[in-house]
C-alpha cells in the first residue's frame, strides 16, 4: 500500500455477476456503517430538496471505500471498483419519468 492509500473502513466489496443481472455486496459491520453514512448524506440532501450523489471506490481506483477481495468466482463475476449512488428528488424523478 502506498502512502496516499488507506485501508477501507471495513469489508465493503461489490461484485457483479458476468451477466450483469446480479450484484453482491459483501460487508461487515464497519463496511455497512460506512455505506449507511453515505446513504444518510444523500437522504439529508434530499431532505433539503437537492439531488446529489456519492462515489465509493477501491484503492485501485484511487479511493478507500470499497474492499478489493477475492470473493468472486473465477470467470463468473468481476470486482466493482467504483460504485456511484445517485439520489433524485420527486421533481427530478417526475421530469425524467423515473
Amino acid at each position: 500500500m502506498t502512502s496516499n492509500m488507506r485501508p477501507p473502513p471495513g469489508l465493503l466489496s461489490v461484485v457483479a455477476a458476468e451477466t450483469g443481472d446480479i450484484v453482491h455486496i459483501h460487508a461487515d459491520a464497519a463496511g455497512l456503517a460506512h455505506l449507511a453514512q453515505a446513504i444518510e448524506l444523500l437522504r439529508a440532501s434530499l431532505d433539503r430538496g437537492e439531488c446529489d450523489h456519492v462515489h465509493l471506490m477501491s484503492n485501485a481506483w484511487g479511493g478507500f471505500d470499497l474492499t478489493e477481495s477475492k470473493l468472486q468466482s473465477e470467470g463468473s463475476s468481476s470486482q466493482v471498483h467504483h460504485l456511484e449512488i445517485l439520489a433524485w428528488t420527486q421533481e427530478w424523478k417526475e421530469r425524467h419519468e423515473l
